[in-house]
């Protein structure tokens, strides 16, 4: 195999080589907030992220079982970062062996022999630091499920996507050049610069936006306070293929983008809930970072990466669904047009991160 790190040696994010077999590298400042997110209550995992699909074949359980294990091991090799492991400050990688797959993918890979579906076996399952798959042949389903640190939802689907074509066209896995195959962080696949004195005027004064309205915020109280804010209970809202279809079409009838639109959702279920006749809410929109990144970076061989942009937003006093939508519309593309009328903006808010 070939010792060669992925990013520029001169950069702390890069990859590098410790030991034989053995890489890391330091986080990157996107990686350190959303490990913050993700670990921020001691011993628990507070950001898990399950994705399922549904799958057509025609094999036999025996035989699917086998492709998606096969599938698994292939994208192991394929996008090695999903095995990269959060240490400290470090990112770290060692390399899997064809004579040690066998141990990773009995920690990582389950089948489950039940009537269980994606979603009911979702509600059981239990968040840990690594990627696992599942595999349900009852329903032909595959669960695909990480902590945040090690993909965002646009990366997910990719994998998802990738372990679909390793089903469907079977072949070797590619254990050799691991290393030229890890992912660089946002970091270094954006080049990040320093922050400009036009994106730290525009951040502040949404802030100030933020401040002005923070006298009568939308929010859903929890129920405890402390330690135990983090385990409120939950309502998993599941949307039908009829109901998915109903939300896609109102948002392109109402010209919004449908993140745009659940967001508007999210707004008004905070102002129900919490009773507000007026009320600010104050937030912040995401947008994928990927077709920034240089050369191949934002391709989907670099799935298993936190590649996305947030700035500040605010909703003032919404009337309606469509109302809030529409206002974090507006900061989302005056946000992306500020990124256009400066080549390095992407790269200054990265950095005033």
């Amino acid at each position: 195999m070939a010792d060669k790190c992925v990013a520029s040696d001169h950069h702390p994010c890069g990859w590098r080589l410790d030991a034989p077999g053995r890489y890391s590298r330091e986080q990157d400042t996107r990686e350190k907030l959303v490990l913050r997110q993700v670990y921020g209550i001691p011993g628990k995992i507070n950001y898990y992220m399950i994705f399922a699909i549904q799958l057509r074949y025609s094999l036999s359980d025996a035989d699917a079982e086998s492709r998606a294990r096969q599938a698994w091991i292939a994208l192991r090799c394929a996008q090695p970062s999903i095995a990269a492991t959060a240490i400290g400050s470090r990112m770290e990688y060692s390399i899997i062996q064809p004579e040690s797959s066998d141990v990773w993918v009995s920690n990582t890979f389950s089948v489950h022999h039940t009537e269980d579906s994606a979603i009911s076996l979702s509600r059981k399952i239990q968040p840990n630091s690594d990627v696992r798959l599942h595999f349900l042949p009852g329903t032909k389903e595959l669960l695909l499920c990480a902590s945040h640190e090690h993909a965002d939802a646009h990366g997910m689907l990719m994998l998802l996507d990738a372990l679909c074509e390793y089903m469907a066209f079977p072949s070797a896995p590619k254990f050799d050049t691991q290393s030229d195959r890890l992912s660089p962080p946002l970091e270094v696949a954006a080049d990040i610069g320093k922050a400009s004195p036009r994106i730290k005027q525009w951040t502040a004064q949404i802030l100030r936006e933020w401040k002005a309205r923070s006298a009568h915020p939308l929010c859903i109280s929890a129920d405890r306070s402390g330690p135990g804010v983090g385990e409120v209970g939950t309502i998993r809202l599941t949307l039908t293929s009829k109901e998915s279809l109903a939300v896609f079409t109102s948002a392109k009838t109402s010209n919004v983008s449908v993140n745009d639109l659940m967001t508007g959702a999210t707004v008004m279920t905070a102002k129900m809930l919490a009773g507000n006749v007026h009320g600010n809410w104050l937030g912040g929109v995401t947008f994928d970072a990927r077709s920034n990144c240089m050369t191949d970076s934002g391709s989907q061989q670099h799935a298993a990466t936190i590649y996305f942009v947030a700035c500040p937003a605010y909703v003032r006093n919404p009337s309606s669904l469509l109302d809030a939508a529409r206002q974090i519309q507006e900061q989302r593309q005056h946000f992306q047009m500020e990124l256009k009328s400066n080549s390095n903006s992407l790269n200054n808010l990265l950095a005033l991160k």
